[in-house]
């Protein structure tokens, strides 16, 4: 079992690098405790910087574009469990993700039912996009996040929580 939410999973897929930080959000109306997250991302074109891509040898650089034209459009699914408490719904903004140090998130709208963000990143791994979370109910979380990048390629996230019960036991942050 995977330790780490499976959206900050997803989402560092986007990031060259990961803090966690705390941004002014209403905490979400969710129970806490053990959640399943399936988390389903799909991405196309490529996700690496055009300046990356010039710096390798070209024989490295064919095979990272065959590799991404491989996997793009297609949708990769993972399931974890998460142990959400007060202090991940706080801090980390649990069924959000983590921030990567080069991104701004601007909070577009925050209720205990309705999350949404817009993210801007600038530097070598530069990408914007949009991050959606509702929880319809206590027990039920879904999340979507499209992002795009610099070179083109495009990364669309979307996540289903369904709480399990109030005790985590067997499960970590």
């Amino acid at each position: 079992m995977n330790t780490r939410s499976p959206t900050m999973l997803a989402l560092s897929l986007l990031a060259a690098s990961t803090t966690t930080f705390a941004i002014d959000l209403t905490p979400l109306n969710v129970n806490l405790g053990a959640w399943e997250i399936t988390t389903r991302t799909s991405t196309q074109g490529v996700l690496v910087p055009p300046e990356m891509l010039t710096q390798m040898p070209s024989a490295q650089r064919a095979k990272i574009a065959a590799a991404m034209q491989a996997r793009s459009g297609k949708v990769s699914t993972q399931v974890d469990q998460e142990c959400v408490t007060p202090q991940v719904l706080q801090e980390k903004n649990a069924f959000i993700g983590e921030q990567d140090e080069s991104c701004s998130r601007t909070v577009i709208a925050s209720t205990s039912t309705r999350q949404q963000l817009q993210l801007s990143c600038q530097g070598e791994h530069a990408r914007n996009g949009t991050v959606t979370v509702n929880a319809s109910s206590p027990s039920t979380v879904t999340s979507v996040a499209d992002i795009a990048f610099a070179g083109g390629g495009k990364v669309h996230v979307e996540i289903d929580g369904r709480w399990l019960g109030a005790h985590c036991a067997g499960v970590t942050d």
